[in-house]
């Protein structure tokens, strides 16, 4: 019995610990500079913004969804499938289609000088 209880209490601080870890990550990646991006930046984000919404817009709903959380939201594909409640194969399938997509996307746009290279 004293066993299994140490067991549990094991586990139970190890997911605490990874979702703590997780979290503060993502928290980091939201803090901007205490200065102001200058109008190029602004600029730049904005039509980055776009480009992604358009890009999005395009997918369809499966493949947009497993995107969004994959490379957006920073979600692993067990945790995806988990939440979705859909095969592992079937998210990496869905997220290998839709990164082909992105990279022709990005590829066109750098071809016609509209992304930097």
């Amino acid at each position: 019995m004293r066993a299994w209880l140490f067991s549990i209490s094991r586990q139970v601080s190890s997911h605490y610990r990874r979702s703590t870890k997780r979290s503060e990550e993502r928290h980091r990646g939201l803090i901007t500079s205490a200065t102001a991006p200058d109008l190029e930046e602004v600029v730049a984000r904005r039509e980055a913004e776009q480009l992604i919404a358009g890009f999005l817009d395009g997918l369809e709903e499966p493949q947009r969804l497993v995107f969004y959380l994959s490379d957006i939201e920073g979600l692993t594909a067990p945790e995806i499938a988990s939440a979705l409640e859909v095969n592992l194969n079937t998210i990496y399938g869905r997220l290998r289609q839709a990164r082909k997509r992105f990279e022709a996307l990005l590829a066109k746009q750098t071809s016609e000088g509209l992304l930097a290279p």
